[in-house]
């Protein structure tokens, strides 16, 4: 049985971004091939007087793209969405023996204010918080906490602007209730890649699991690829709403996170329930 973990990740994710096992490769099988059966009689030597066809073709609509193709635009304009509310966070933390770890994770901004929610088991109680955004030419952010609930795996830190600038708040969709099948998107920070986009589908929901000392209630389970770093990220569906604040994976090794296969969002209603304590929302 796999352990769970969260995704921050300390002084020894470098070595795990040169890690490659070779359990997680696997060649790519070629599709099988099926010759098509024609059933029925031989040969129709004449069409019968009056019959419709059974299927008609009708020309596609202007403008309207079907298929595949439509998948790939509505994940496009989905990250167009979410991705300049998705920040990168570096906490520096102070462990029980006294010395300090770097923690990386990632967040989303809720307002434009600047409040930002993430996992508590990213910051911790750090009064040392660096907040870089999308596009931002290295522009970065000190952020300080504004509340946490380590029951919930919750923080709600915040920025402040320079110049009166509003930030990019994220579109949240607290009526969302997704349901198995749907497909949505994770952006992170996973191993320090900044604001890296997977696509997959909900495999569950409702889900109560313990991780160490906090019990989950009522996550999102999906297959998309999220690894450490990802913690406090957006979990997004197809329409670019927040649905969901990633926070725990599945893993071979608890030391390291590696995804395998099974990812768990904290459903964005609790996460919004938990922001409004701490300030004034819409």
């Amino acid at each position: 049985m796999f352990p769970l973990v969260g995704f921050s990740i300390l002084s020894f994710f470098v070595t795990m971004l040169a890690a490659t096992p070779a359990s997680a490769q696997a060649a790519a099988l070629p599709p099988a091939t099926v010759s098509p059966q024609v059933r029925g009689p031989a040969q129709i030597t004449e069409p019968a007087q009056g019959v419709a066809p059974a299927v008609q073709v009708l020309p596609a609509k202007p403008g309207v793209t079907r298929g595949p193709r439509a998948i790939e635009l509505k994940i496009k304009e989905a990250v167009a969405a979410i991705r300049p509310a998705t920040v990168n966070l570096k906490a520096l933390r102070q462990m029980p023996n006294g010395s300090f770890v770097q923690s990386i994770g990632s967040g989303i901004l809720i307002s434009e204010a600047g409040y930002i929610l993430t996992n508590e088991h990213v910051v911790g109680t750090s009064n040392n918080i660096e907040v870089n955004l999308w596009r931002a030419n290295g522009k970065k952010y000190k952020a300080r906490i504004v509340g946490v609930d380590k029951k919930l795996d919750l923080a709600l830190l915040r920025i402040r602007s320079r110049n009166g600038e509003l930030f990019s708040a994220a579109r949240v969709n607290e009526l969302a209730k997704p349901r198995s099948g749907d497909r949505v998107i994770a952006i992170g920070n996973p191993f320090g890649l900044s604001h890296t986009v997977t696509s997959g589908i909900v495999g569950s929901t409702g889900r109560t699991l313990a991780v160490g000392e906090i019990v989950y209630e009522g996550l999102i389970q999906v297959d998309a690829p999220i690894n450490q770093g990802n913690s406090g990220g957006p979990l997004v569906n197809f329409n670019g709403d927040v649905i969901g604040i990633n926070s725990a994976v599945l893993a071979e090794d608890p030391k390291k996170g590696n995804f395998v296969g099974q990812g768990f969002a904290i459903p964005i209603d609790v996460a919004m329930d938990f922001a409004r304590q701490f300030a004034r929302l819409k």
